[in-house]
């Protein structure tokens, strides 16, 4: 019975193992199931996202043709409107050409050619297009009158017929797209003339119709819009006597809201040429008058200091000049020269050139007359003691007097003895502070220097540095800086500057009152100096302006202590007036 009961056992027990494995194989086959559901399910999953690649691939393809085609359609128009603006600029050659041998205009033709201008386009689409082609062809005759002429009577009829009047109608009546280089061109031309026609543009109100071209889509149309207000802001500039007020245009221009208009077309960085100008106009509005906080003033003076160092020779000059502009005003003059800018000039001005290739030499002295532009500009205007101390302080009057001295003679430009020059137009506590550095070797060799206006500048920093020897009052005592410039024969150099046929007579005088002040009390030994110099001054005593004669009369009483020099001087009955 037991035994049976163990075989029933048995058999229970293996068909419960049975049922566990087979429920185990079960087990396992869902599993495996799943594992290779789950493998379908990530193998569809990559499938879609590859799919989803694909697709977004090709938008992305087709986005792209997309944009292409977008940019040759544009490329298309705007070679369509080059080769437009290519066959006008061909045609105002042609005409300019063919029309050089014009005769002088009348004041009938010139009021023709306006009413032309202002012939109302109306009619079938073909008149209409008749009447615009006209108009276009007066403004290349205009152009081709006006062209290369110095003689301005052309110009003073033509704006006395009320040719402005008519091209200023034409920019406001027509739409942007019908004005053409052309029809700019003409106006353009009236503007690069003499002063007196500049006044006479400026007093036809131009400012706020040639602000609108600022819109124009072509740049050669708003390029020629802003050089001419440019040339007509120059008649609102005050005069030399009158240097420290500010531009008369400023209300003109600020009541269109121009500023912002230059500055903006300034920041659309359309082309250099655009942008300089756009720069240089604002600066030009704001001569002795504060530019405004912010972006205006810290962009516009960067930029036109960096115009500074610019390859034109003419945008180097506006710079300069428009700088010295600005630097009337004191807030404008702490923008445009910090003590950051100083250390950064003295630094550039001791770089040697000494072991350097010949290019990197061209790249120091680049730098080196930039900064020296930049200190006479800011020199010019402001005689400020402070600025001057500081510019000794940090080094620079050392290191220009060193350029002066030891660089080859053929490599000294203006910019650096003008920088130099205007540090001369100081008071004497200043100049003294200058003498400490020992100037006179650096000056004398100067006056070897071909070009007569270098030699000028040189012989008036020279002149100016006398002036704190002794004064009119005193004398009978000798010049103390005499040794110093006879160390390096610079009496005689001053005579030969003197002697030389080129020279201007502002400069010869100069000379002549730097050897007379030199010499004072003491013999003039050299026999053609003494007759050439006491002759030359007993001249300027009859023949001189009123500082003239004066600086020439002082000099004669100087020679004039000593006995050899008074009988030259005496000669011919000649007495020293009182």
């Amino acid at each position: 019975m037991e035994i049976k009961l163990k075989e029933s056992e048995r058999k229970r027990i293996e068909a419960e193992q049975l049922k566990i494995k087979a429920e185990q194989e079960r087990f396992t086959a869902e599993k495996d199931k799943k594992e290779a559901n789950g493998r379908t399910f990530i193998a569809l999953q990559v499938q879609i996202d590859e799919e989803k690649r694909r697709i977004l691939a090709e938008e992305r393809i087709r986005t792209a043709e997309q944009k292409i085609r977008d940019i040759e359609q544009k490329m298309r128009i705007m070679e369509d409107k080059k080769n437009i603006d290519g066959q006008e600029m061909e045609d105002l050659l042609r005409y300019i050409n063919s029309s050089q041998e014009t005769t002088e205009m009348k004041i009938s033709d010139w009021i023709e050619m306006k009413n032309d201008l202002e012939q109302e386009e109306v009619g079938t689409d073909d008149q209409k297009e008749l009447i615009k082609q006209k108009k276009t062809k007066t403004c290349q005759k205009i152009l081709a009158t006006l062209i290369g002429k110095k003689n301005d009577s052309n110009k003073k009829l033509a704006i006395e017929a009320g040719i402005i009047e008519a091209l200023l109608k034409f920019f406001t009546t027509h739409t942007l797209d019908q004005i053409t280089i052309s029809h700019i061109w003409s106006f353009y031309i009236f503007t690069y003339s003499s002063d007196e026609i500049k006044l006479l543009v400026s007093n036809k109100r131009p400012y706020p119709i040639l602000f609108r071209l600022f819109d124009h889509s072509d740049i050669y149309v708003i390029n020629r819009a802003i050089i001419a207000m440019y040339n007509t802001l120059l008649s609102g500039l005050p005069s030399i006597a009158d240097n420290t007020k500010q531009h008369s245009h400023f209300s003109e221009i600020e009541s269109c809201n121009g500023i912002q208009k230059y500055f903006a077309l300034f920041l659309r960085n359309m082309s250099k040429s655009t942008k300089d100008f756009a720069a240089l106009s604002i600066a030009q509005v704001f001569h002795a008058k504060e530019l405004p906080a912010g972006q205006i003033r810290h962009e516009i003076i960067a930029y036109i200091k960096s115009l500074l160092n610019d390859e034109d020779a003419w945008t180097k000059q506006a710079s300069q000049m428009n700088l010295k502009g600005l630097v009337l005003n004191s807030v404008n003059l702490a923008e445009i020269i910090k003590d950051s800018d100083l250390m950064n000039i003295a630094n550039n001005l001791r770089r040697t050139i000494e072991g350097n290739e010949e290019e990197e030499k061209k790249v120091i002295i680049k730098q080196q007359e930039s900064d020296c532009i930049l200190l006479e500009a800011v020199l010019e205007k402001r005689k400020d003691e402070v600025l001057q101390r500081q510019i000794i302080s940090y080094g620079i009057v050392d290191s220009l007097i060193d350029i002066l001295l030891n660089y080859d003679i053929r490599l000294i430009s203006s910019p650096f003895i003008d920088a130099f020059f205007q540090m001369t137009i100081t008071s004497n506590d200043i100049k003294l502070l200058i003498y400490a550095k020992h100037p006179y070797p650096a000056m004398i060799r100067l006056l070897d220097l071909v070009d007569v206006c270098q030699v000028d500048s040189t012989i008036a920093s020279i002149f100016n540095m006398l002036l704190i020897g002794p004064s009119s009052t005193e004398q009978t005592a000798y010049h103390p800086h005499l040794p110093e410039v006879e160390a390096c024969n610079g009496v005689q150099k001053l005579f030969d500057a003197f002697s030389r046929p080129d020279m201007e007579k502002v400069t010869k005088s100069t000379a002549a009152f730097c050897i007379g002040h030199l010499l004072q009390s003491r013999e003039i030994t050299n026999q053609e100096m003494k007759k050439s110099i006491i002759a030359y001054l007993k001249s300027l005593v009859s023949d001189g302006d009123d500082w003239a004669k004066n600086a020439a009369k002082w000099r004669l009483k100087g020679l004039a202590r000593n006995t050899v020099n008074r009988s030259e001087i005496e000669t011919n009955g000649f007495a020293i007036p009182v």
